[in-house]
This record gives structure tokens, C-alpha cells and sequence, in this order.
């Protein structure tokens, strides 16, 4: 990263004063502290259809039907927990396209409410 930084071609998000950017039209970056302190979400919008970027928020598809389990990757375990409740509940009720960084095969879906819970259906 650094030859970016000192190219100046890096932009630097502070999500947490600035969640929307000038210049970065549909983007939105959202706090989903867990897997690490300073862990980002990314949403992005356009011509009425959402997605969700979601890093490391999951890092196993079984997480989608018990969001309550952690990997052994979670630096805050409980804040890992309700980030991960937090993008299933924001991917399900904007019928998001979902991108989960870890899932094998496809990490493309879509997160539906069902039973109580969620179920992941791959793209």
C-alpha cells in the first residue's frame, strides 16, 4: 500500500465521521467492528440495487443460519457477532446482492429472512 500513499492516489475513509465520500457516488462505508478494530462494510448503490461488500464480517456460510458463532479469527467476539447481524439484517431488507470475501465456491448471494433466521442463496 504505501508506493499508493505515496503516489497520492490513496483515499483515506474515516467511516465513522464521513460514512458517504464526495467524488464516490453510491458508496456508503459502514462500521462492522469484529473481525478487526477498524473493519469496513462496503454498500454501493445503483440504478436501485444494493450491494453489500462485507470483508470479513463471515467467514463461513454456516455463520448465515447461526450468526452467534465466531471464527477463531474475531478480535471482538461479541462485536463480530452483531456486525454480522447487522449485514444479514441490512442485506435482507434492501434484497441485496451480498459479497462475503471467505465462502467457498461462489462468495456471491443473497441473504433472505427465513424462520426466525437467514439462508444464504448463491449466485
Amino acid at each position: 500500500m504505501q508506493p499508493i500513499i505515496d503516489a497520492g492516489q490513496a483515499l483515506l475513509i474515516d467511516a465513522q465521521s464521513q460514512p458517504t465520500l464526495e467524488g464516490l457516488e453510491g458508496f456508503t462505508f459502514y462500521r462492522t467492528k469484529g473481525h478487526s478494530f477498524g473493519h469496513l462494510s462496503i454498500g454501493f448503490t445503483s440504478e436501485g440495487q444494493h450491494a453489500l461488500f462485507s470483508g470479513d464480517v463471515m467467514h463461513h456460510p454456516i455463520q448465515i443460519a447461526k450468526p452467534e458463532w465466531n471464527s477463531t479469527f474475531c478480535e471482538f467476539p461479541d462485536d463480530a457477532e452483531r456486525s454480522r447481524l447487522w449485514a444479514l439484517s441490512h442485506a435482507a431488507d434492501r434484497h441485496s446482492l451480498f459479497f462475503s470475501s471467505h465462502f467457498p465456491g461462489t462468495s456471491v448471494g443473497v441473504v433472505e429472512r427465513q424462520a426466525g433466521g437467514f439462508v444464504w442463496l448463491p449466485r
